[in-house]
C-alpha cells in the first residue's frame, strides 16, 4: 500500500496486506453511477444543484480497494507554500472511532444501514495509528506508519467525545451511547429514542498499535452522552440523561479495568439533556453542560470520588452548550453553543450559526465569569484547543448531514479557527475554511499544536464509502496563524466521528 502527499508517493506499512493503487479522474458521470435508480436520480438532482455553486466538480482522486491509506485531499482550498511547520503530525498515537452502521442522514430520516456501509459490510471500529505522521513534506520519505483496528461498539449519536486514554497511553476507554438496531430493523422514528439506550464502556489495550485488543466491556447505565477520565486515571466520569444520574463516577482499578460505581448524582434539579462532561486538569473538578438551561455547571470531587458538590454558581453561556473543553492550564473553559432548542425545527435541524463562549474558571473561590464570545459556522459540534491555549478550532456540521435529496443539504462542512487571549480570555474569530466532507465533528490538535486533524464521516462521492481523516497545518499568513490544508488524508472505516491524540 502507498500513500500520496501532493503527488509524491511513499510506502506505508499497515496490518493489512499491500494493495494496488490506481489513479483516476472523477467525473459527474462516474459519481452518478451505481446504486438504485431512485438513488441515482436523487444524486443527479443534488449534483446539478452543487454544480451551480462549485468552481469544479472534476478533481483528481486516488482510490483503494480497502484498508488504511493516506490520500491526497479532494476539493479543499489549494495548499500554500509551507514555511512555518515541519509537516509532521506529532504525538504518540492517533485514535479514530467509527460508527459504520448509521448514515449521517439518519439524524433526519431514521433510515439505518444495519449491515454496515462500504465493501464487506464494515463494522464499528477503533483505528490506532502510530505517530508521528508526515502529512506535508513532498519528496521526503519518513518511517512507515504503523496502524491497526479492532471492532468496538460505539455510536455517532451524541457529542464526539466517546474516548479517553489512560495516563500511560496504553488503554483506551470507549463509550457506546446507543446500540445497533435489532435484526431486521432498518428504520426508526428517532435515532435518539429508537435505538437501544444501554450504555457500554469498552476497554481496549493499544500497547501494540498493529493489534489493539479488547479486554473489557461493562454496562454503565442508559442514555449516556460522553465520558472523561481523571488526569491520574483513577476515576471514569460518565454523564447520562437518567434522572438523578447525570454524573456517574466509576473506580478504575490498578490494572486499568473499570470497577464499581462510586457515585451517581444529579447535575441540576431538572435536566432534560446533558452536554459534555469534562475533568479539570487538576483532577479536582468536573464541568457539565446543561444545554436546555444554557449553562455550564462546575463541581468539586472529593473523598476519592465519593462526594460531589457544586463549585461556584452555574455560568450562563450561549444557547444550547452541548460540548466544551478546558485549556491545558485549566484557566479557561470553552463551550460550544449550538443554538439548538425547542424553537428550532426538530430541535437541531435548521439552527442559526453557533458561538463559542470562554469562561474564566476560578479554582480558588468558584467565581467563574464569561470573558469572551465569538461566532462560528452552523452546529460547531467538535471543539479543540491548542496545547498552549492560544488557538481554538471547531468542526462544524453545517447541513452536510442531510439526506441526499434534501434541498437544504450543503455540499461542504467547515472548520473555524479562533484566537484565545491567554491573559484576558477574549475570543476572536480568525478564519473559516470550507471542507469537502459530511458530518465533520471529530477534531483535534496534534501534540505540537501546529497541526489539526478532522474526521470526515462520509463523502459526497457515492463510490467512496469509507471515512477519512483530513490534516491541516498552521502555515498560512505572515505570522503562520492561518490553517492550510495539507492535501493528505487517512482513509479509515466508514463513519469516523471522534478523534483523540495520545500525547
Amino acid at each position: 500500500m502507498r500513500y500520496a502527499l501532493q503527488g509524491a508517493f511513499f510506502p506505508i506499512e499497515t496490518s493489512a496486506s499491500r494493495l494496488g493503487l490506481v489513479k483516476q479522474e472523477t467525473s459527474v458521470t462516474d459519481l452518478l453511477s451505481g446504486g438504485s435508480v431512485k438513488y441515482r436520480a436523487a444524486r443527479k438532482k443534488e449534483f446539478m444543484r452543487i454544480a451551480k455553486r462549485s468552481v469544479a466538480l472534476v478533481v483528481p482522486v486516488l482510490s483503494l480497494a480497502a484498508g488504511l491509506a493516506v490520500l491526497p485531499g479532494d476539493g479543499d482550498a489549494a495548499p500554500v507554500q509551507r514555511r512555518c511547520t515541519a509537516g509532521t503530525f506529532d504525538g504518540k498515537r492517533l485514535l479514530v472511532l467509527s460508527d459504520a452502521t448509521m448514515p449521517a442522514s439518519a439524524f433526519m430520516d431514521g433510515r439505518l444501514e444495519p449491515g454496515g456501509r462500504g465493501a464487506g459490510g464494515a463494522r464499528d471500529a477503533l483505528t490506532v495509528i502510530d505517530l508521528p505522521l508526515r502529512v506535508g513534506v513532498p519528496g521526503l520519505e519518513g518511517p512507515p506508519p504503523v496502524s491497526g483496528e479492532t471492532e468496538v461498539d460505539n455510536s455517532v449519536v451524541g457529542p464526539p467525545y466517546g474516548m479517553a486514554v489512560s495516563p500511560d497511553g496504553r488503554l483506551v476507554y470507549v463509550l457506546r451511547t446507543r446500540g445497533n438496531p435489532p435484526p431486521g430493523v432498518t428504520e426508526v422514528g428517532n435515532v435518539f429514542t429508537g435505538l437501544p439506550s444501554e450504555a457500554v464502556v469498552s476497554v481496549v489495550d493499544i500497547a501494540d498499535a498493529r493489534r489493539p485488543k479488547l479486554i473489557q466491556k461493562i454496562r454503565v447505565g442508559r442514555h449516556a452522552h460522553t465520558l472523561s477520565l481523571s488526569p491520574d486515571g483513577t476515576l471514569l466520569a460518565i454523564n447520562t440523561d437518567e434522572p438523578g444520574r447525570n454524573i456517574v463516577l466509576h473506580r478504575v482499578e490498578r490494572n486499568g479495568r473499570v470497577g464499581a460505581e462510586k457515585l451517581a448524582a444529579a447535575g441540576a434539579p431538572s435536566v432534560r439533556r446533558v452536554g459534555r462532561i469534562e475533568w479539570h486538569p487538576s483532577g479536582r473538578y468536573l464541568a457539565l453542560g446543561i444545554p436546555f438551561a444554557d449553562e455550564i455547571r462546575f463541581f468539586e470531587v472529593g473523598n476519592s470520588g465519593r462526594t460531589l458538590k457544586p463549585w461556584g454558581a452555574p455560568v450562563r453561556v450561549g444557547k444550547f452548550p452541548d460540548e466544551g473543553v478546558f485549556t491545558d492550564d485549566g484557566r479557561f473553559y470553552l463551550s460550544t453553543d449550538l443554538q439548538w432548542g425547542d424553537d428550532v425545527p426538530g430541535h437541531f435541524h435548521d439552527p442559526p450559526p453557533g458561538t463559542i463562549t470562554a469562561v474564566a474558571f476560578d479554582a480558588s473561590r468558584g467565581r467563574h465569569r464569561v470573558t469572551g464570545r465569538a461566532k462560528t459556522d452552523i452546529s460547531p459540534e467538535g471543539i479543540a484547543v491548542s496545547p498552549d491555549g492560544r488557538r481554538v478550532v471547531t468542526g462544524n456540521l453545517t447541513h452536510s448531514w442531510r439526506p441526499w435529496n434534501d434541498e437544504r443539504l450543503t455540499p461542504r462542512s467547515s472548520i473555524d479557527l479562533l484566537d484565545l487571549d491567554p491573559g484576558s480570555g477574549r475570543l476572536s474569530a480568525r478564519q473559516r475554511l470550507a471542507v469537502d466532507g459530511v458530518l465533520t465533528e471529530g477534531i483535534t490538535f496534534d501534540a505540537s499544536g501546529d497541526h489539526v486533524a478532522l474526521s470526515v464521516f462520509d463523502r459526497f462521492d457515492p463510490r467512496r464509502r469509507r471515512g477519512a481523516v483530513k490534516f491541516f497545518d498552521l502555515s498560512g499568513g505572515p505570522d503562520c496563524s492561518r490553517l492550510s490544508p495539507t492535501h493528505a488524508e487517512l482513509e479509515v472505516p466508514p463513519g469516523p466521528h471522534s478523534l483523540l491524540v495520545v500525547r
